[in-house]
């Protein structure tokens, strides 16, 4: 070790701060010696991430050499610096939630449209199932069905459409639901699903 490079690490910090403003780099490669692993430490409590820290820290000694001739400290350096460090520890951890936040609301999108689209393919399996058993059926069953859930018309009303008792209509109504039932029961749960939201 040189006779400077031990006469720069004697001085105190405010000294060789006014060397740096003068341009000596080893004045500046003392203070980044003498103060970067405090500084490594401090962001690390907070941060956990060790590539992170070195840069932060790195970050804010080139900013610290760049600004030399612009920047005034009315406190002393290693207060300076540790507000600096921890001013950038924030801005990080804040940077952090947002890009989590983000990554969330991704993956949560993702999901909601995988969710809708295999929504869709049982739904469409339900309608292809309902129709096939709907068609097989017995005739006057079937009609009946139709005219009450497709057409939306009372159980009165097919039966004047169709020159029926009442109670006969009735009758075939709830057999054509009590089918269905029997032959949809694998997709019981997505039934009552589409009612609710329908």
């Amino acid at each position: 070790m040189s006779a400077r490079v031990l006469y720069m690490s004697s001085l105190p910090d405010e000294q060789l701060w006014e060397l740096v403003r003068q341009d000596d780099i080893e004045a500046f490669n003392t203070l980044y010696r003498k103060h970067w692993k405090q500084l490594y430490n401090a962001a690390y409590k907070r941060l956990q991430d060790k590539e992170a820290c070195e840069e932060l820290v790195q970050d804010l000694f080139v900013y610290l050499y760049g600004s030399r001739h612009q920047l005034e400290i009315n406190q002393s350096l290693i207060g300076y610096l540790h507000s600096a460090v921890r001013n950038k520890v924030l801005n990080c951890l804040r940077q952090k939630a947002t890009e989590q936040k983000h990554v969330h609301q991704a993956a949560s999108t993702k999901e909601e449209a995988y969710h809708h689209v295999e929504l869709s393919v049982e739904y469409n399996e339900l309608a292809h199932a309902l129709q096939f058993h709907v068609e097989q059926m017995p005739d006057r069953n079937r009609e009946v069905y139709l005219l009450n859930r497709e057409q939306h018309l009372s159980v009165s009303e097919v039966a004047q459409h169709l020159q029926r008792p009442v109670s006969t209509v009735e009758k075939q109504l709830k057999k054509a639901i009590s089918y269905l039932r029997l032959h949809l029961q694998d997709y019981f749960a997505l039934v009552l699903f589409f009612q609710t939201i329908g």
